[in-house]
């Protein structure tokens, strides 16, 4: 099974970490909201991943400052999800 669904997990901690998110977020910013978070995920190897991070944080502490708290309070997750190979970056993921 873990053959067949190898990124089930880290995909099913993004979406429900993005659910979590987005039912704190008013309506009308939340494809916004989403389309920035899903910007971290977006990066080439682990340096920007980490890089963007930041940034998206920063981006939303002043528009969204529980999304952001929210992000913050992840980030040793995403920090060792990446650094084990839960989460998959290109650099790190190449044979």
């Amino acid at each position: 099974m873990g053959t067949v669904f190898q990124s089930a997990s880290w995909q099913r901690c993004r979406v429900h970490q993005m659910r979590n998110i987005l039912s704190i977020v008013p309506r009308a910013s939340q494809e916004m909201v989403a389309s920035v978070i899903r910007t971290i995920f977006a990066q080439p190897d682990a340096k920007h991943v980490q890089a963007q991070f930041d940034e998206v944080t920063r981006m939303l502490e002043h528009s969204h400052p529980r999304v952001a708290q929210m992000l913050h309070d992840a980030r040793a997750t995403v920090d060792a999800s990446i650094l084990t190979g839960v989460i998959p970056v290109p650099e790190l993921t190449a044979a």
